[in-house]
């Protein structure tokens, strides 16, 4: 007998499924809140239940993480996926009847710069993770978290066109009001551009093909939002600026005040492996204002 593979869900029935709102359709069945009406209160619940079950098996078949993924099959599904395990430490949890051994992971992907961080909770099955990294491309990946922010070069670029913008400014009006004061109209009309391209040159609002996306993205369905966002763009080497990356498990945020958490931070990133730290350029310890 022929064994036959179980085939992967489709994209779409993926972004479907994993973007489905139960208490946005309860609502819009019933025609009201979940605040003001019990009935759609439960069958939102109702709702979130069924579509809870359906998007675990979904992701299952998908060979994705879903949430209460197993340890064994996290591993599994990540080896498939490319990710090397690059950090792995016990640590006890007494916040529970009895004390269990859990986990604190990191698993590095080589050629996507990719960083995913966890622990685990009840000994056996995820608690929470996240994968760092950086893309730029067409578009906005889908369900994305981050900030997108102008690569070194955009921002290089724009520095020059700025003081290119300001000498001809300068050269072709008769006063000498400061360059900031001008508005973009009066900019526009002199330099005969359109008031779009000064707005995006002088208000720093660049097309979003000229930024990259500082990703912090949530472990649930990572595969099918990696797939996406390659489709559409790349992931691409850790720039130098500063992010803060927030790699340190539970226990140690709870036991510890939480000015402290930047040195345990700092202490965790300085036992990943060398090759790790150097693409990562080893610059996450600040913790933005």
């Amino acid at each position: 007998m022929v064994m036959r593979k179980s085939l992967r869900p489709s994209k779409d029935a993926m972004k479907k499924i994993l973007e489905f709102d139960p208490i946005d359709v309860a609502e819009k069945i019933s025609g009201k809140s979940i605040n003001e009406n019990e009935t759609t209160e439960s069958f939102g619940i109702a709702l979130a239940f069924g579509a809870s079950q359906i998007k675990k098996k979904m992701l299952k078949q998908n060979e994705d993480l879903y949430m209460g993924i197993s340890l064994v099959e996290m591993q599994e599904v990540l080896s498939k996926m490319g990710f090397e395990r690059v950090f792995w430490r016990q640590f006890e949890n007494s916040g529970r009847e009895e004390v269990t051994i859990e986990y604190h992971f990191a698993f590095w992907h080589p050629t996507k710069f990719l960083f995913f961080t966890g622990e685990s909770y009840g000994g056996n099955q995820i608690n929470g993770a996240k994968v760092y990294g950086y893309w730029k491309g067409e578009g906005r990946p889908d369900h994305y978290s981050g900030r997108f922010q102008p690569s070194n070069e955009e921002v290089e670029s724009r520095k020059k066109t700025f003081e290119e913008l300001r000498t001809k400014y300068y050269k072709k009006v008769e006063f000498r009001s400061r360059f900031s004061e001008a508005s973009n109209e009066c900019i526009a009309e002199v330099l005969s551009m359109s008031t779009d391209e000064v707005k995006r040159i002088v208000d720093g609002e660049p097309k979003i093909s000229e930024y990259i996306l500082e990703c912090d993205w949530d472990y649930c369905g990572m595969r099918h939002y990696l797939e996406h966002a390659e489709s559409i763009g790349d992931f691409i080497p850790w720039p130098k600026n500063e992010r803060h990356l927030w790699f340190i498990h539970y226990v140690d945020s709870r036991d510890i005040d939480f000015e402290d958490c930047d040195s345990k931070i700092a202490e965790n990133l300085d036992m990943l492996p060398v090759d790790v730290r150097n693409e990562m350029r080893h610059t996450m310890h600040k913790r933005e204002a």
